[in-house]
């Protein structure tokens, strides 16, 4: 057993790891929200051009961009349903849909991942927290989160955007001392203090090993800051793979663990058989003692098999303490609960994975176009209001032109204005033309590096552009964005699915019956149960499926209209047209329709037409 000294140590090394590891995707993170938060100019710059009395304009060409992409995922935003693999998993299917819209409740989920995929088009990474919380009722609640990508660390190694390959995560939280004993009561830190030098502030970090951090190109403001008074708080998620013991049986194939064999209720009634065949209640403690039970109480074909399986671990720790030694986590699914979602994915020989959003690759026109813009307003700013350039060597001094630059004024000299004055003809002008064209074409290029073209944004590309061409021109730029919507579906897909395992971990039947309710779908006690115990359920009995947006549906309904242009009957369409509607009430004009149309099948009317006529539409 490890020492708490040791177990420090570890998490200080894996924390050192992640550090160097993402220390250059913080920056370009940084770099990235910056240019999004109106904070575009580098600092020092900007106070360099301030301090020179020069303007400092930022001319934003990167928010509507982004704004754009938002508004289209928000636009075909949609719920999601599950759709049985085969006949007799409908009711499964039904159940597992109930559950998806209780998850979405007032669109919970769905604007969670809208500020999921704005990360994404920022920077690149985009997290969702999928712990499980405290619900109202003190019971185990599924409630997913976005996270911030600034409090987020990934496994350098890792090359498999699921994750599946990583072995190390990090959450950072800063916290005062009081918020870390209301949940550490036990914590041992040193309670920070205004006024801390820094080898007060190292010792309260690494206690007496005060040359921690020479050479270690960690600064302790990594682990303090003593002006807000906090410390960081590090949450360090670790896969580790062990053999396990295993449950095999042999008429089904299947594999449990002991918890699984115990909660099902077939395998469990093999158990209670066996208590029955013995009169005991003996409680089996592993895998092991209970093939041996059923064994022994002739319940054959289970034996006890090994398996490599994985884990997620968890440990935290902040300065100089240990809160919480690593330990496995109690999640059913072993899969990190924090779920990263990527942009636009690339790789490089050194082994990592590279991700980008649009921001990155719009830094560069976006300098452009604040630098010559800023250029050409103090180019108007400190040129005369009424005359052209200034020669010093003909009478006029260095303060006279700088008063004429600076506010514009004229000043008062001997002699012709012709002898020290260039009139302003061919000089100026020409500098104002070329910025403006540099301007232009700092736009051309944001617009065709970002991916965003004009019929998007909502703008024509030109005077006489049609419907037809402007939709066409659309779709050509939806083609850009499709590597940043299918990243985030997949890790929708990883949320749902781990968000099922929770699930059927903790939810009881009564809570699965209580979001169901007693009248849109009969189903029994023993089909819940069932649910709650059919591990896998997503890889054998159903899959999840988004539903048609509201922008895919008035698409969908503009070509149902437009097939009766052409002469299609509106019997054959009809129930496509109101179930693709918005109607409020179109599930009860379509059960109307339904029943007219039997109605007419017995009497023999082959069309369903207003007024019973039977013509077709010009």
């Amino acid at each position: 057993m490890a020492s708490n000294y040791d177990e420090l140590k570890d998490a200080r090394e894996v924390d050192k790891y992640l550090y160097d590891g993402n220390k250059d995707l913080m920056e370009k993170t940084q770099q990235c929200f910056r240019y999004t938060t109106h904070d575009q100019w580098d600092e020092v710059d900007k106070q360099k051009l301030i301090s020179e009395h020069r303007p400092v304009l930022e001319i934003d060409l990167i928010s509507p961009k982004q704004n754009t992409l938002v508004g289209i995922e928000h636009d075909f935003r949609s719920g999601s349903e599950a759709l049985p693999f085969e006949g007799g998993d409908k009711k499964q299917a039904a159940i597992a849909t109930f559950v998806l819209k209780h998850l979405d409740l007032n669109e919970r989920m769905s604007r969670m991942y809208s500020r999921v995929f704005k990360s994404i088009v920022t920077c690149g990474i985009g997290v969702i927290d999928n712990h499980i919380r405290q619900g109202d009722d003190y019971m185990a609640e599924v409630d997913p989160r976005r996270d911030s990508p600034f409090r987020v660390e990934i496994d350098p190694q890792g090359l498999e955007p699921d994750q599946s390959d990583w072995v190390y995560m990090k959450r950072n939280r800063w916290m005062t001392d009081d918020q870390i004993k209301s949940i550490w009561p036990e914590a041992d830190i040193v309670k920070l203090r205004a006024g801390m030098g820094e080898d007060e502030i190292i010792k309260a970090i690494v206690s007496d090993d005060l040359d921690y951090f020479e050479g270690s190109g960690i600064s302790w403001s990594y682990y303090i800051d003593p002006k807000r008074a906090k410390r960081r708080v590090a949450e360090i998620y670790e896969r580790k793979f062990s053999i396990k013991d295993f449950i095999f049986q042999y008429d089904t194939g299947r594999v449990f663990t002991l918890a699984q064999f115990l909660k099902n209720p077939i395998t469990a009634n093999m158990l209670n058989y066996a208590r029955v065949r013995n009169q005991t209640n003996y409680q089996p403690k592993d895998e092991k003692e209970l093939v041996e039970i059923l064994q022994g109480s002739q319940v054959n074909g289970h034996a006890i098999i090994k398996r490599q399986a994985k884990e997620i671990h968890m440990s935290i720790f902040t300065a100089s303490a240990m809160l919480e030694k690593q330990k496995k986590l109690p999640y059913n699914h072993n899969d990190f609960p924090i779920i990263m979602a990527f942009g636009y994915l690339g790789e490089q020989n050194d082994g990592r994975m590279r991700t980008s959003g649009i921001v990155e690759g719009l830094m560069g026109v976006q300098d452009e176009k604040n630098k010559r813009r800023s250029q050409a307003l103090d180019i108007l700013n400190r040129a005369p209001k009424a005359a052209g350039f200034f020669q010093l060597n003909k009478g006029v001094t260095k303060e006279d032109l700088e008063s004429m630059q600076i506010s514009g004024e004229w000043v008062g000299v001997r002699g012709k204005i012709s002898d020290f004055i260039q009139e302003r003809d061919q000089k100026f002008v020409p500098i104002l033309t070329n910025i403006a064209s540099l301007e232009q074409q700092a736009e051309i290029d944001a617009t065709n590096i970002g991916g965003v073209n004009l019929p998007m944004q909502g703008v024509a590309s030109g005077s006489k552009e049609s419907g037809i061409a402007a939709q066409t021109r659309i779709r050509h730029g939806m083609m850009g964005v499709t590597e940043l919507l299918d990243n985030l579906d997949i890790a929708k897909i990883r949320t749902i699915k781990q968000d099922f395992s929770y699930i059927q971990q903790y939810y009881p039947v009564s809570k699965i019956r209580r979001i169901i309710g007693s009248e849109d779908l009969e189903v029994s006690d023993e089909a819940i149960t069932q649910f709650l115990n059919t591990y896998q359920s997503t890889k054998y009995d159903f899959g999840i499926n988004e539903e048609s947006s509201p922008t895919a549906r008035r698409w969908q309904l503009a070509n149902a209209m437009a097939m009766l242009q052409y002469g299609i009957p509106p019997a054959l369409i009809i129930e496509d047209l109101i179930r693709l509607s918005d109607s409020p009430n179109a599930d009860k004009i379509l059960q109307e329709v339904k029943i007219q149309k039997s109605l007419m099948a017995q009497s023999g009317t082959s069309q369903l037409e207003p007024g019973g006529g039977q013509g077709t539409p010009a």
